[in-house]
């Protein structure tokens, strides 16, 4: 038997360990992947729970599987979380709740495989860890930054 035969042989023999001819499920990319998305969907409600806890106002809203909103009506502030499997991304949104506010820019957070076949959250090549993902999505919307009122000194006139 050569080395073709010997190949497709191990490719059925597995195939009927696992149930076809893919690795197992609990190492793929997909399912690494769909577990970050999930653990920082749960981190980013606890976060909200904690700041209500602190006599803030928030709101978590899942809105599919895929998909998760964020509001501070006090502030005016939503993001929504838009998880992308398959361009391997999820990405972030801030939108106004309000008619004459002003919200930043959204973003992407890339999911990239990890030499220790994990999945992890990066940000213009920048691995993140999972409190600084969190904070990235959740501070312009929680902590909204209030413009410092500028002292004539500093304008020059």
């Amino acid at each position: 038997m050569g080395w073709v035969a010997d190949h497709l042989k191990n490719r059925a023999h597995a195939g009927r360990r696992n149930g076809s001819g893919r690795t197992a499920p609990q190492n793929s990319f997909e399912v690494l992947a769909l577990r970050k998305w999930s653990e920082l969907l749960v981190e980013l409600e606890r976060d909200v729970e904690e700041f209500r806890r602190l006599d803030g106002y928030a709101d978590f809203k899942k809105i599919s599987d895929f998909q998760a909103r964020i509001s501070n009506p006090p502030t005016g502030v939503a993001v929504v979380l838009t998880a992308d499997m398959a361009a391997r991304t999820i990405q972030y949104n801030f939108e106004p709740e309000h008619k004459n506010t002003a919200v930043p820019d959204g973003g992407f957070l890339a999911l990239r495989s990890t030499s220790n076949s994990a999945v992890e959250l990066y940000s213009a090549d920048q691995q993140l860890t999972a409190e600084l993902a969190r904070q990235l999505i959740l501070e312009p919307l929680l902590f909204p930054a209030t413009p410092m009122p500028m002292r004539l000194e500093e304008t020059g006139n």
